[in-house]
């Protein structure tokens, strides 16, 4: 089943859950299934299936944040309003580590051009060295220039750009092909 399909069919769940009255405002994290289900009726007041979509994704993302169960006591006893300061420091967390990742990314094929210029440079003189070293100046010159753009970018620039880091994730929305 695609992550179309399951997002589909999970709304509609959510929106069955949403039909009963409930009187549930907090979430129980005593157990992986009672948040769940507490979550669900949480939300149950929203009737939008993106927003509660949106919701899912973030409890995806707040359960790998918070690994090996700690997500269960970080939730427990949370509001939709005390779920999110958790969610906007979950989505800095994210937005910060892919900065990262994606500024070491550039700084490899930095570094791996200006090892094949630096290679070149010790080459015997012949009539294929300068338009070599031309070449691997310019990549060098071209990464170099990437990399710092992609460093003065501020969050929503690169958000816009690259994505939060989490939203998208394979561990968030596994299976997806991005």
């Amino acid at each position: 089943m695609g992550i179309f399909k399951k997002s589909v069919v999970l709304a509609a769940v959510l929106l069955l859950a949403a039909c009963g009255e409930s009187k549930i405002t907090k979430i129980d994290g005593a157990s992986d299934q009672s948040l769940q289900h507490t979550f669900r009726q949480v939300v149950g007041d929203i009737h939008d299936p993106s927003q509660i979509l949106q919701w899912d994704l973030d409890l995806k993302m707040l359960k790998h944040r918070y690994p090996d169960g700690q997500y269960l006591k970080v939730l427990h006893g949370k509001t939709i309003e005390g779920m999110k300061p958790l969610i906007v420091e979950a989505h800095t967390f994210y937005l910060k580590e892919h900065r990262v990742r994606m500024l070491r990314i550039e700084q490899e094929q930095l570094d791996a051009e200006q090892a094949k210029l630096d290679e070149w440079n010790t080459q015997p003189d012949s009539n294929i060295k300068p338009v070599r070293m031309g070449q691997l100046e310019a990549r060098v010159k071209m990464y170099t220039k990437s990399r710092d753009e992609l460093a003065a970018l501020s969050d929503e620039q690169f958000v816009k750009i690259y994505g939060d880091g989490a939203s998208f994730s394979d561990y968030v929305r596994p299976g997806a092909n991005y």
